[in-house]
Formats: structure tokens, sequence, C-alpha cells
């Protein structure tokens, strides 16, 4: 079937697959990286923001936890995607503990639910 990849304020200029299959991440005349979760359609895209020029290059190293960015003002960025990295971000990102819907809809399903912010408690 179809997979819409709605959001991009910009046309998409470079588009990667994970080599496991779980992410397809885009980048945009609009400066922004989206990181759709191939085996959960329904999700939103994780987002990734911060840069001053386009993204014009996205590669993904052969075990998938890290994505590599460039941008045409030569903004070269790693991104990490280990699952207890994706953790963290969901922590900073909300500031506070995802729900279990949240929890299915936004992390890797390999990924066992606990608290993305330890230091609080389950909702």
């Amino acid at each position: 079937g179809l997979y819409p990849l709605n959001g991009h304020q910009g046309p998409i200029r470079n588009l990667a697959f994970s080599p496991n299959d779980q992410w397809l991440a885009t980048g945009s005349a609009d400066r922004t990286i989206r990181l759709w979760n191939v085996k959960n359609r329904r999700s939103d895209p994780v987002i990734l923001r911060g840069f001053a020029g386009e993204i014009d290059y996205l590669e993904f190293e052969s075990q998938a936890r890290f994505l590599m960015s460039n941008t045409n003002l030569a903004e070269f960025q790693v991104w990490r995607l280990d699952p207890n990295d994706l953790r963290t971000l969901a922590c900073q990102a909300a500031n506070r503990n995802l729900t279990e819907g949240e929890w299915l809809q936004y992390l890797p399903e390999a990924l066992r639910r606990s608290a993305t912010c330890p230091e609080l408690s389950l909702p």
C-alpha cells in the first residue's frame, strides 16, 4: 500500500531506509529530517531539527545505530538511534514518562516498555 510522507514544508531532497527495515529517514529543503517508523505506519515521525541549511545527504550505518546527515551548508551531524537513546530523547521531549499508548506509537516494538524518565513514576 501507499505510505504518505506528509508534514515536510518543502521538497524532500533525500531519503534512506535503515538496514534493519525499522526506519525511513527523509531530509527536506525545510531543514528537517523525519524518521518514519516503517513497522508502525500509524505512528507520527520523529522530527530532527536545528539545521540552518537544507538536508542534502542521509545515510544509516550498517547496524542502523547511527544516521548521518549533511546540509548544503556543510552541517554534518551523526544521530544515535540506539533504543536507550530514543528513551532519553523521549523524556527530554515530553518532560514526563510516556503513556503505554505513546510508548507503542513512538518507540520500536523491540524496546520493552519502561520509564522514559527513570526519576519519575509511570503514568
